[in-house]
């Protein structure tokens, strides 16, 4: 029996592995390859063998990019597809993170046919209300309206994180209430940071405060706050920068090591600045902090000053 799991958030792949081994009772540990450096006349013989237990087996083949359009393994897939059948006493689960699989290759479109497909892409905001939902069935998890607009507001687009705070929520109740959300939900400053940034970068004054009043009720300190908004304004200045010496999203990617689906998003947010102009902004943050640390202003009218005199000026 084929699985092919596949897509850039390497947790959610990771994640799916386990809940597959749930699903098919799996009790012997799985048995691991990485087709990048292995030969694949060892997952072969493995694929032949047979338990001596009766029982089922799983082997689980990393970084299949046989399935891509890069493929850096030189595998013969026909091999893999000689071997397909229905059978579940042998489970093989291959996995390549990476969002596209090359369909235009005869022998990934037929192993696709004889394979089951869960893609794992990076959560944006329009993908995360499904996920959410999908795995409070899982949990049989009900909230009300107000509580699961509140939890899609809060909980950002880290697939593991939200996974916790969902079963943390079931462990309370079957159901869940604004209030008790509000209660229970851990917030954590990066997630709504990446809004305020949006907002700052958006020009939106009021919103852009809003977030930063919150942060204050939580107790965060100013210069705290403007450390983390200068971090993405770094990052944002990094794409920039890559775009500008003609590097694609893929290497970009790779380059600053983090997920395809953050680059997508950070890509459409920089083309709307050039490197000077965000360096001018990480420059006014610095001068910022330096007034803060040194007392030269209020933390907090320094901060709304800075605010209003950004926008005032359209960064």
């Amino acid at each position: 029996m084929n699985i092919i799991v596949h897509g850039s958030d390497t947790s959610r792949v990771k994640k799916r592995i386990g809940l597959l081994k749930k699903k098919y009772d799996i009790q012997l540990p799985t048995i691991d390859f990485d087709a990048e450096h292995i030969d694949q006349r060892e997952i072969l013989v493995e694929m032949d063998s047979f338990s001596i237990f009766d029982e089922r087996k799983m082997i689980v083949i990393e970084n299949c990019t046989f399935l891509c359009a890069k493929d850096t393994t030189k595998y013969k897939v026909e091999e893999f597809i000689e071997r397909s059948n229905q059978d579940d006493m042998c489970i093989v689960v291959y996995t390549v993170y990476n969002d596209k699989l090359d369909k235009r290759k005869n022998v990934v479109k037929e192993m696709l046919a004889k394979s089951e497909l869960i893609t794992c892409i990076a959560l944006d905001e329009k993908s995360k209300p499904a996920f959410v939902d999908d795995i409070c069935k899982r949990l049989d998890l009900r909230m009300d309206y107000q509580a699961r607009e509140y939890f899609l507001n809060v909980t950002g687009l880290d697939s593991s994180r939200i996974e916790m705070e969902l079963e943390k929520l079931k462990t309370y109740a079957s159901f869940i209430d604004e209030e008790s959300a509000r209660a229970l939900i851990t917030i954590e400053p990066e997630d709504n940071i990446f809004k305020m940034t949006d907002a700052l970068f958006g020009r939106n004054a009021l919103l852009f405060l809003s977030y930063y009043r919150n942060f204050r009720e939580q107790n965060m300190a100013p210069v705290a706050i403007n450390a983390l908004i200068a971090s993405q304004v770094r990052f944002l200045f990094n794409v920039r920068y890559l775009m500008d010496a003609g590097y694609g999203k893929e290497e970009i990617t790779s380059k600053l090591k983090t997920t395809s689906g953050r680059i997508y998003y950070t890509m459409k947010k920089a083309d709307a600045f050039s490197c000077e102009e965000l360096l001018d902004i990480l420059e006014e943050l610095a001068n910022l902090d330096q007034n803060m640390k040194t007392g030269k202003m209020d933390m907090d009218e320094g901060f709304e000053r800075f605010a209003f005199d950004m926008l005032k000026e359209n960064i």
